[in-house]
């Protein structure tokens, strides 16, 4: 979620469809990615939509359980 472009294709897509990776080897912002960095892009995410961090966070978290459900 470094650039504005990402910011605002994170902004668009529906939360309920959002999960977090947090392994990718793609550089976030110049920083290496890992599970650290999870709070950062909720941040940038809750930022992005306008909405509590809480909320935003609380959203992913419930996806996740929910992927982890379906397997």
């Amino acid at each position: 979620l470094g650039s504005e472009d990402s910011l605002r294709v994170a902004a668009s897509v529906s939360l309920d469809r959002i999960v977090f990776e947090s392994d990718t080897p793609v550089p976030l912002g110049g920083v290496p990615s890992d599970p650290s960095q999870v709070p950062r892009v909720a941040e940038a995410l809750a930022r992005a939509k306008g909405i509590p961090l809480e909320e935003c966070s609380a959203r992913i978290f419930e996806n996740s359980c929910g992927l982890i459900r379906k397997r």
